[in-house]
């Protein structure tokens, strides 16, 4: 049997910014031990069931698009030591050691 999709226009959601979102309605058949888990977590955390799933299918998503490892930023740096005749009050100077 295939899952009933229907544009929910009786309670639509809004983004952050104002603009609603579209939903829809959907039947999901799941196991019987599985739903009273959900209906249970979703009380404990006064939340509705509906939003417990929709926050379990984006965690689900959003870990498929994670990437495997880390990303490491790599800084490109110059050592150029200690520089002992700049002065902070003359700032054309400052510039000058800059640009050498």
């Amino acid at each position: 049997m295939f899952p009933k999709f229907v544009l929910s226009q009786s309670n639509p959601q809004k983004s952050d910014n104002g603009c609603k979102l579209a939903s829809m309605k959907t039947t999901l058949y799941l196991a019987d031990g599985l739903m009273r888990q959900a209906k249970e977590q979703a009380a404990k955390d006064g939340i509705t069931l509906t939003k417990l799933i929709e926050y379990a299918v984006r965690d689900y998503l959003d870990e498929l698009n994670r990437p495997s490892e880390p990303f490491e930023l790599q800084l490109l740096t110059k050592n150029c030591g200690f520089i002992s005749d700049a002065s902070i009050a003359d700032r054309n100077a400052l510039y000058a050691l800059m640009e050498s």
